[in-house]
């Protein structure tokens, strides 16, 4: 995974890390006093996208299939997302641990640490 550089930002909301490969996107808030406040790790692109969910406030977990909206290649729509119950944690975590090994490790460790405590 590599980290995106020049991240829009958005005014008045915590500042956004993203970083990407072919498998992974993970986007990560981190806050004033530098403390993640929220990430998503989407996994299973192109074809079988989900996403993992987790919010500093609730200290929660949630999961989502995401159904990219596009079967036109003409339109640009925006994904939309599924309630996914059924997505294996312990099997997410094994693949991510291995795949973040290129990305901060801190942060890495506080996704893994949050998605173990999860499932």
């Amino acid at each position: 995974m590599y980290r995106i550089l020049n991240v829009r930002q958005e005014k008045n909301r915590d500042f956004k890390i993203w970083y990407t490969d072919d498998y992974w996107d993970l986007f990560l808030w981190i806050d004033a006093k530098k403390q993640v406040s929220a990430f998503q790790l989407c996994f299973g692109k192109p074809d079988n996208e989900h996403i993992i969910m987790w919010n500093r406030k609730g200290n929660t977990i949630k999961t989502a299939r995401v159904e990219s909206g596009e079967d036109d290649p003409s339109q640009n729509r925006s994904p939309l997302l599924y309630e996914a119950g059924n997505v294996n944690i312990h099997q997410t975590v094994l693949r991510f641990e291995k795949d973040s090994k290129k990305m901060d490790p801190a942060l890495a460790k506080l996704v893994i640490s949050r998605l173990k405590a999860s499932g």
